[in-house]
């Protein structure tokens, strides 16, 4: 037998958010388990799943005690809706319910981003930074979530009005080589994935990344270095355009290369970056920049105005208030 305990985070899920369903199992008679469990959502009125499940099938093979965790992705509602839907978690062992409730909820403003290289060695170190923006007037209270191979960290977060802060976490890359997730969860419902390759050996690699922003222009400088003379190239992709460019590096050396960026639109711009070397992947990175609205002379003026009309405005009702209009 074993003993199964759920959690939901958040507990009300609203529309087109993510939750994380952590499941906790621990053996009662035998403390080493080996069997499995199933999970399936409710379905709709046309046969449809309502939820999608990151996970529907879990192998339970450990001792003593070991936590799960899936994400349940809920699908667009109406505002004034209230669904509850159960997720059923059996196996040979028994079954445990867990209730999805899905509502409109307001979320708060509060926004993250995270960046890393995105090439590894087996074992090797990974650094990744987040940058969270609270973009509310009133302070906001988060947890943040970072998922690798199933091994979780978190990080409780308080912002105040309009901050910002960064935060950094570590962890190591899996001993084998392939592509691994890297997801982030937030206490608020959302989640982002980025991908990392760990390969058997690597020639060069990214050794800095930095992004200036000139009103519309984003200039991107990558230092690469290679430990042996190797033809590389490397493609840079920000918006919907890529740019590339294929050089030689000696033996040892170090070499920049500069890109340049014409936004289309203010915004985050999010840019990756890989590093090939005979059309082999040697190093990448991940980032965004933030490129505010150019201000003109005539939106200058147009706001000058707006403000003093709006000053007006508030002067006559006030006046009409002190003289009983």
């Amino acid at each position: 037998r074993i003993n199964i305990t759920t959690r939901l985070i958040p507990t009300n899920v609203s529309g087109r958010e993510h939750a994380l369903l952590s499941i906790n199992v621990k053996g009662i008679y035998h403390p080493c388990i080996l069997t499995g469990a199933t999970l399936k959502g409710c379905r709709d009125n046309y046969g449809r799943e309502f939820l999608k499940l990151s996970k529907q099938n879990l192998t339970f093979a450990f001792c003593n005690e070991k936590t799960y965790h899936v994400f349940i992705e809920t699908p667009d509602i109406e505002n004034n809706r209230i669904y509850t839907c159960p997720v059923l978690i059996y196996g040979s062992w028994g079954e445990k319910t867990q209730d999805v409730i899905v509502s409109y909820t307001r979320r708060p403003n509060v926004d993250f981003s995270f960046s890393m290289r995105d090439v590894f060695l087996p074992g090797e170190k990974i650094l990744i930074e987040t940058e969270v923006t609270n973009h509310e007037r009133n302070e906001a209270n988060i947890s943040l979530y970072l998922f690798l191979n199933d091994l979780m960290q978190k990080k409780n977060v308080v912002l105040q009005p309009g901050q910002k802060i960064t935060l950094w976490w570590n962890t190591v890359s899996p001993k084998s080589p392939g592509d691994y997730d890297i997801l982030m969860f937030s206490s608020l419902g959302n989640l982002k994935k980025k991908t990392i390759t760990v390969i058997s050996e690597r020639k060069m690699k990214i050794t800095n990344v930095t992004l200036e922003v000139n009103e519309s222009i984003v200039l991107v400088k990558v230092s690469v270095r290679s430990e042996s003379t190797s033809q590389a190239t490397i493609n840079l992709k920000i918006e919907n355009k890529t740019y590339s460019k294929e050089f030689v590096l000696e033996a040892n050396t170090t070499k920049n290369l500069l890109f340049y960026h014409n936004v289309s639109e203010p915004g985050n711009k999010e840019i990756s970056i890989v590093l090939l070397s005979k059309d082999l992947y040697q190093d990448g990175w991940f980032g965004s920049v933030f490129v505010e609205e150019k201000r003109t002379f005539i939106k200058e003026v147009n706001d000058i105005f707006r403000e003093i009309y709006t000053w007006l405005l508030n002067f006559i009702e006030g006046l009409k208030m002190l003289l009983g209009w």
